[in-house]
């Protein structure tokens, strides 16, 4: 179909997905397409994604760099 994201769980030869799991797992992101909102990585690729407000996910490595962030922030502010 035009305009569908082509699965990254194909076999060498382009066919049937190649375990069962693989198959599951694309069925599944067919039916979610989950990105972080802030890398643009999909959760195939991730791993889980926290889901906020409005439809905004975060992945857990941009989650890791956004505290990473705040702390020094909050570091800067104690010491100025």
């Amino acid at each position: 179909m035009a305009g569908m994201e082509e699965s990254p769980y194909k076999s060498p030869t382009g066919s049937a997905p190649q375990t069962w799991w693989r198959w599951l797992a694309e069925s599944l992101w067919e039916r979610t397409k989950c990105y972080c909102s802030f890398c643009g990585k999909r959760d195939l690729d991730v791993g889980p994604l926290i889901e906020g407000e409005d439809g905004v996910f975060i992945c857990y490595d941009c989650a890791k760099k956004c505290v990473s962030l705040i702390e020094r922030q909050r570091e800067s502010v104690n010491t100025a």
